[in-house]
């Protein structure tokens, strides 16, 4: 495995829900600290179907300014997926996406929807 170009710890600020063809779009606002990108801020997407509404698996987007040590800014959007630990209410993540500066990343983490915490580690993407 890689080695780690950093960690990020955030927490959730809010969430959403929006109706959509196939069911229900859920949005939540994130904010914290990522190694290298100072403070940031991001909202993560995940649809759920009406025919699976208590799928333990799916897909989700993940848009985020930051605001860098330097006085700087930087974005990005990361595509990826989420997994469902068994029997509690908590998610693997895994996304890979390209900020504005073209820096091209991974990341995995955690999200304990308990805690409203969302943590884990990025990587460089070749």
């Amino acid at each position: 495995m890689a080695e780690s170009s950093g960690e990020f710890s955030l927490e959730m600020k809010g969430q959403a829900q929006e109706s959509i063809d196939s069911g229900i779009r859920v949005i939540s606002y994130w904010e914290g600290t990522a190694t290298g990108f100072g403070a940031v801020f991001g909202t993560l997407t995940v649809d759920l179907s009406f025919d699976d509404v208590a799928a333990t698996s799916g897909t989700c987007r993940w848009v985020v300014v930051a605001f860098l040590p330097d006085g700087g800014r930087d974005a990005g959007t990361a595509e990826g997926t989420w997994t469902q630990h068994a029997g509690r209410n908590a998610w693997s993540m895994n996304l890979t996406g390209t900020s504005a500066s073209g820096q091209k990343m991974r990341s995995e983490g955690a999200i304990d929807l308990v805690n409203r915490s969302w943590t884990g580690k990025m990587y460089d993407v070749s």
